[in-house]
């Protein structure tokens, strides 16, 4: 035997003072059937008026039923609202769909919005999408987000866009997460972008983890010129022992007439169970304020492999500047390792600097080198230092040799 209740209501308003139009209509139907196990509800709203020249009008559709029996949830939103007062423009769209089905196990959501505006000149849009599903008995969720707006009041441009999708598999062990984001504006004259890309993902059953953030954002504002770029790139292995971590950064400006620049390079990585450890880092800066000249530039590298029992670290720094007539210079160089299993440490450190301020000129120059044996029981050190400078007139010489 079928029980059946249903439920219908339908409402129309509408007047006219005079010039002027109101309308509004509604529309609702629920009926439900608790022996099989259904529940229905429909609403329908739609109401607009013409005020003289302006127009309004706004649309609202409301879906939901469900069936407790089979296990089934769904719900739809649609709404639609624009209005164009005189000559400007107003338009707004929301959509929203959401479904679950507890017996089987998913669950999903679904969002939409679209607005714009067109005031007089300037225009204005925004666009939103949002979609996330998941199914907790396979293990799966999900989740994307999209998000674009943008603007031109007049003359300048306004831009962003975001891309955001993350999803995980527990069942699998598997997570993942993209980020996308896109900025740029240009007022009247001036330009500004901004990007970033972010991805990382792991997998613990695996054991691997993975992160990569890729950044670049440089302006124009009238003339002069900025630049960024960032690049960051680390991944893991806890179950083999591997770690891996790179960074790569360059940015450089060039306000009106001078110039800016920098680099920065970095590599490091491990490996524990091997033994082994590993690390580069180059830096290189230089700048030209109008005239003068600054440049350094730095290089490290070193390694070492515990096991094996070796040690080894390289420094080169590198540094000279014009300042408009006169010219400074430094060089340095530094080598050591050491073997603590075989018994033997070496050092190596290799000093120049001159400068010529004008007419003076000056000079050092600095060598040293130690090793020692402890082994065998050998020490050795090597010192050679040479300094002279000629201010004006003068003029002097020193050398140290020891053995």
């Amino acid at each position: 035997m079928w029980i059946v209740h249903q439920q219908l209501v339908f409402t129309n308003s509408w007047s006219s003072p005079t010039v002027g139009l109101h309308q509004q209509l509604v529309f609702t139907n629920s009926w439900s059937s608790p022996t099989v196990g259904l529940h229905q509800q429909l609403v329908f709203t739609n109401s607009w008026s013409s005020l003289s020249v302006g127009l309004h009008q706004q649309l609202v559709f409301t879906n939901s039923w469900s069936s407790p029996s089979v296990g089934l949830h769904q719900q739809l939103v649609f709404t639609i609202g624009w209005s164009s007062s005189t000559v400007g423009l107003h338009h707004r769209l929301v959509f929203t769909n959401s479904w679950s089905s507890p017996s089987v196990g998913l669950h999903q959501q679904l969002v939409f919005t679209n607005s714009w505006s067109s005031p007089t000149v300037g225009l204005h849009q925004q666009l939103v999408f949002t979609n996330s599903w998941s199914s907790p008995t396979a293990g799966l969720h999900q989740q994307l987000v999209f998000t674009i707006g943008w603007s031109s009041p007049t003359v300048g441009l306004h831009q962003q866009l975001v891309f955001t999708n993350s999803w995980s598999s527990l069942s699998v062990g598997l997570h993942q997460q993209l980020v996308f984001t896109n900025s740029w504006s240009s007022p009247t004259a001036g330009l500004h972008q901004q990007l970033v890309f972010t991805n990382s993902w792991s997998s613990p059953t695996v054991g691997l983890h993975h992160r990569l953030v890729f950044t670049n954002s440089w302006s124009s504002p009238t003339v002069g010129l900025h630049q960024q770029l960032v690049f960051t790139n680390s991944w893991s292995s806890p179950t083999v022992g591997l770690h891996h971590r790179l960074v790569f950064t360059i940015g450089w400006s060039s306000p009106s007439v001078g110039l800016h620049q920098q680099l920065v390079f970095t590599n490091s990585w491990s490996s524990p169970t091997v033994g082994l450890h590993q690390q580069l880092v180059f830096t290189n800066s230089w700048s030209s304020p109008t005239a003068g000249l600054h440049q350094q530039l730095v290089f490290t590298i070193g390694w070492s492999s515990p096991t094996a029992g070796l040690h080894h670290r390289l420094v080169f720094t590198n540094s000279w500047s014009s300042p408009s007539v006169g010219l400074h210079q430094q060089l340095v160089f530094t080598n050591s390792w050491s073997s603590p299993t075989a018994g033997l440490h070496q050092q190596l450190v290799f000093t120049i600097g001159w400068s010529s301020p004008t007419a003076g000129l000056h000079y050092r120059l600095v060598f040293t080198n130690s090793w020692s044996s402890l082994s065998v029981g050998l020490h050795q050190q090597l010192v050679f230092t040479i300094g002279w400078s000629s201010p004006t007139a003068g003029h002097r010489d020193l050398c140290d040799l020891c053995v």
